[in-house]
């Protein structure tokens, strides 16, 4: 007994005329007979009685009519909820940023994904922190991706972005009077940095032995908008990327001349196959779309 003869049923025994019912079903005659007779002998009784000019529901007909129509209209009404769930549902994609990205690059991406892609099944969840704290939230599967500086060789990853630094000084100060700066020129200024444990602040350092010199670290914060403050009061020169939403009142932002301080922003993941539709998709709208700025 198949769905389709039950729909062939219900609708022979409401039109009760099989050239009609066969119309309307948008199949031949014959092809309705066939399914009725064949449904009559699964059931090893009659359904129809076809002595007259217009057929009619035999005892048995109308009791399995009954139940037909029971069963289709609960089906209909499944079918219908089980859509509604599923539109209803949204597939759950966790993010991780480091600090800065957080609030420039990932807004950009987001609002960019959901605007090629049309659909508002992807529901996000954000977190932020460190390069090394996004990466234990990786591996412990807190997160599903990553955004971060360091990715490391175990994980699957693409670059996403280049991310400019720049030097802040106090409007005061006489470097202010420039545009941009060498790090040769702030070797001997106390530097307010980031914490150790930070992407940026390894980034920076490296920076500083490549141009052949050492950082006078004056101390250091978690948090660029602590860096900030700390440089209008003109406690120091600090080294930040430019983030949105930050007062750089009392500030100059100087570029840095030459090579500048550019460090590679990736998209990181776990290997395998643990990857969701949802994630799949992401990672190939990064692929087609990488913000390198």
């Amino acid at each position: 007994m198949t769905l389709q003869q039950l729909e062939y049923f219900k609708v022979l025994a409401t039109i009760r005329h099989y050239t009609n019912a066969a119309r309307i079903l948008h199949i031949s005659q014959p092809s309705l007979s066939y399914a009725i007779t064949a449904l009559e002998e699964e059931l090893g009784t009659i359904l129809f009685d076809k002595r007259h000019k217009s057929i009619t529901l035999t005892p048995a007909g109308k009791i399995f009519y009954s139940h037909v129509t029971k069963v289709l209209a609960m089906l209909e009404e499944g079918v219908a909820e089980t859509r509604a769930t599923g539109k209803a549902y949204r597939e759950l994609v966790r993010i991780g940023s480091i600090y800065s990205m957080a609030f420039s690059l990932l807004p950009v991406i987001i609002e960019g994904y959901n605007r090629e892609t049309g659909r508002d099944r992807v529901k996000f969840s954000f977190v932020q922190n460190v390069n090394d704290r996004l990466l234990e939230d990786l591996y412990l599967r807190r997160i599903d991706l990553a955004i971060l500086s360091e990715p490391r060789e175990d994980l699957e990853y693409l670059q996403i972005h280049q991310q400019e630094l720049y030097v802040l000084v106090n409007s005061g100060h006489p470097l202010a009077e420039n545009d941009r700066v060498k790090i040769s020129q702030i070797k001997n200024e106390p530097l307010i940095l980031t914490t150790g444990e930070s992407g940026l602040r390894r980034f920076i350092d490296r920076a500083f032995l490549e141009a052949g010199t050492s950082s006078k670290i004056l101390f250091e914060s978690p948090e660029c908008n602590a860096i900030v403050s700390h440089v209008a009061l003109n406690q120091g020169v600090g080294i930040i990327p430019d983030i949105p939403g930050i007062n750089y009142e009392g500030v100059k932002k100087l570029s840095i001349q030459g090579p500048g301080l550019k460090r590679p922003i990736y998209l990181a993941w776990l290997p395998g196959k643990g990857l969701t539709g949802a994630m799949e998709e992401f990672i190939d709208y990064l692929k087609r779309n990488p913000q390198m700025g």
